[in-house]
């Protein structure tokens, strides 16, 4: 019989071998979630951390001597080194949030020792000053903190240099974002919650309204895309995942998952008794009670999505710098999701190493329920296998295919073996393991090359065939092979050379080519796992290189035959198609949301019209009855959003967003830094409530009818001058 396994681990890697909307408790506190906590405060060594002091939660239970007692033991990191002594970030949002919520329940030394700190680390010359967006940067979380403390803090301790430099930065973070879908640090379990906590902060504290109507738009913005990759059926983020570590990446006690839990309640546990070298118990506490006690602008639509969610579905957004943008697929299904980033676009390349996580349980209640592969970075694990190579992803929905290009640094090498290798921890029951028509009874097995790997677990199917090995003769090309390592990995080897060692050129590596097709499917979509071998037998799987190193890889007998064109010299990819059509995407694009520049964006019976170059998002879910429109720039332009609800005209609108929500009435929300002109609402009942900026101005529109055609005009007062 086939061993037992439990998969947690699986990463793709190219071997060369031979050379070495607010919250529901509004603003007040989350009082089940700081009670939840409470109890894990008392482990705590009575010593606040570098950078991980715990207040927040204190003065929530009225516990002011605790209080305040931390917040005057709190410091620099290597005080009294000159030069060097730096203030951590978090202390200094703990510090910051302490101040604005509780500023008139601490000590007067304690309010003494804020202020102290923060005109200290807002000195101009300190990290927090030097700290600027770059289109090409990769790290948004850290220039994110920064512009927050300085805003904020720069407002409320009398230094308005910092607070008008931090003005400057976010607007230059909004441009640098609007020119992609994602921004380059994309859906990481780890940074993402940074960035959030960096937005609410700014839009719930600063006294500058156009900056905190920017931040309250940009964090709605991340909001979308945070609900659309939400994957409930395991409480993760579905991927591809820019840098973060390892731990966030497999779903439980992430940061990211302290905020969900504050904005969709006890549908997402909190994961407190999680223990590991990287969540540290003051740093798991200091995030679950930094998310108890803000307000994040989840708006309600999306809240909804993420606890009712529609399975299966995709999302795809572009990301990556202004000279070169790639596409990020998410594949979100009942059981399992699936993530890729088409090519290297960032930092420490992002989409280097292909991972699948593979663990049990019907429902969520801790790490070991999560069937996810996806494309990314990892931090902080030793044992994750680092590619040598770039690599390329083209995925539909749950299939993808991958492919892995070495890298020669235009030098020759000796190898007695190329292939591409996944490692698996052994971590979950295999139900079955096919190779070819072979079932596998015991491990190492060996296939012929290009066989067929089929995996059985339950309520998932996989099925994995390598790409043709046509590089080299076919005697040298062994197929393929799966064991067991000591390091207690399973080890599946889809070799492409193996034979005496010999010396390969640069050319001939460099147009060399690794890699497979792989389809991750529901097991209800078959009647069968016999059906689902049968239908994957059938693939018609191509792959070989011209003269000029352009690979071309098709993959036929599927619904919809996919085929990738890389251009191997210059690591880029040419043409993609699925199901024979150029392939090509949106901004953001999945089926309730949409966002692109060309001026008129069409989705589920709605429609928004802008001018053209602005980044506009469209959302419309024709079932909820919402629809929601959105130009996250400083460019001036009409906006007109037209649903089944009614239809709504602004003739000026920069940086805003109005939502139509189906009901009695019909309501509609704007909000934005410049509205001009007028606003006219169209429906046919004239039944409707306006808000503007937070103000109802129903009373003050002029009612007028055409035909069926009721219509509310408001007119915006002029600016002040």
């Amino acid at each position: 019989m086939i061993p037992k396994f439990r998969i947690l681990l699986c990463v793709l890697v190219v071997c060369l071998v031979g050379l070495p909307g607010v919250a529901r408790a509004g603003d007040t506190p989350d009082r089940e979630m700081l009670k939840t906590i409470r109890p894990w405060l008392k482990r705590l060594v009575d010593t606040p951390a570098a950078d991980g002091l715990i207040v927040l939660p204190h003065l929530a239970y009225g516990d002011l001597e605790t209080a305040n007692r931390l917040i005057l033991k709190s410091g620099p990191y290597n005080k009294g080194v000159k030069g060097k002594e730096k203030w951590g970030y978090w202390n200094l949002f703990e510090l910051l949030h302490v101040h604005m919520l509780y500023g008139d329940k601490i000590s007067k030394p304690a309010a003494a020792h804020i202020r102290g700190a923060f005109v200290e680390a807002l000195e101009p010359g300190r990290r927090i000053s030097k700290a600027s967006f770059s289109a090409n940067g990769s790290c948004i979380n850290h220039p994110l903190s920064c512009t927050a403390l300085a805003m904020v803090g720069g407002e409320q301790f009398g230094l308005p240099a910092a607070s008008a430099a931090a003005y400057r930065d976010l607007a230059k973070f909004a441009a640098v974002w609007a020119q992609m879908g994602a921004y380059r640090e994309y859906n990481s379990p780890t940074y993402q919650a940074v960035d959030f906590v960096a937005l609410a902060t700014m839009r719930q504290f600063s006294r500058n309204r156009e900056a905190a109507i920017q931040a309250g738009i940009l964090e709605e913005r991340l909001w979308i895309e945070t609900g659309l990759r939400y994957h409930a059926s395991t409480g993760t983020l579905g991927g591809p995942h820019a840098r973060a570590y390892y731990w966030d990446t497999i779903g439980g006690a992430s940061d990211m998952h302290y905020l969900l839990h504050r904005v969709c309640g006890p549908e997402i546990p909190l994961f407190l008794k999680v223990t590991d070298a990287h969540y540290r118990m003051d740093h798991r506490l200091s995030w679950a009670g930094r998310a108890s006690v803000l307000t994040f602008s989840c708006p309600d639509y999306i809240r909804k999505r993420m606890l009712a969610p529609q399975s299966p579905q995709q999302l795809r957004v572009t990301s990556g710098a202004e000279s070169q943008l790639t596409d990020l697929a998410t594949y979100i299904g009942p059981n399992v999701s699936l993530g890729t980033c088409a090519e290297r676009c960032a930092w420490r390349s992002q989409n280097r190493d292909f991972v699948a996580h593979w663990l049990s349980g019907k429902k969520l209640v801790s790490h070991d329920n999560i069937r996810s592969a996806f494309v990314g970075y990892h931090a902080g694990r030793g044992d994750v296998h680092k590619s040598g190579g770039d690599h390329f992803y083209h995925q539909d929905n749950g299939r993808a295919i991958a492919l892995l290009a070495p890298r020669t640094n235009g030098k020759s090498m000796s190898l007695r073996r190329m292939n591409v290798m996944m490692f698996m921890t052994l971590q979950r029951e295999f139900e079955e393991i096919r190779i070819g028509d072979k079932k596998i009874d015991s491990l190492p097995a060996s296939g012929p090359s290009g066989d067929l790997i089929a995996l059985r677990d339950g309520a998932v199917f996989v099925a994995i065939k390598p790409l043709p090995a046509e590089q080299w003769p076919v005697e040298n090309a062994i197929g393929m092979k799966v064991s067991t390592k000591p390091s207690k990995l399973l080890a599946i080897s889809l070799n492409n050379y193996q034979g005496r060692s010999r010396r390969f050129t640069a050319d001939e590596i460099a147009a060399t080519f690794h890699g497979f097709c792989i389809e991750i499917a529901e097991a209800s979509d078959y009647s069968s796992f016999d059906e689902f071998c049968k239908q994957a037998s059938g693939w018609r799987i191509k792959g070989a290189t011209d003269k000029k190193g352009v690979c071309s890889v098709t993959w036929d007998g599927i619904a919809k035959p996919l085929s990738m064109q890389v251009d191997l010299p210059a690591r880029k990819i040419v043409r993609r198609k699925i199901g024979g059509e150029v392939f090509s995407t949106a901004m953001l694009q999945a089926a309730t949301a949409r966002q692109d520049i060309s001026g008129k964006i069409a989705l589920n019976q709605a429609s928004l019209t802008t001018a053209k170059g602005v980044p506009a998002y469209l959302y419309a879910d024709v079932k909820e009855r919402v629809f929601m429109g959105m130009n996250p720039s400083s460019i001036a332009s009409r906006f007109a959003l037209d649903t089944p609800l009614g239809a709504l005209e602004i003739d000026k609108l920069t940086f805003g967003r109005a939502e139509i929500t189906g009901g009695k009435p019909t309501r509609v929300n704007v909000k934005a830094v410049t509205l001009a002109g007028e606003l006219s609402f169209a429906s046919a009942t004239g039944d409707a409530k306006i808000t503007v900026n937070g103000r109802d101005v129903t009373a003050d529109c002029t009612p007028s009818r055409q035909g069926p055609t009721h219509t509310l005009t408001y007119k915006f007062p002029s600016p002040k001058n």
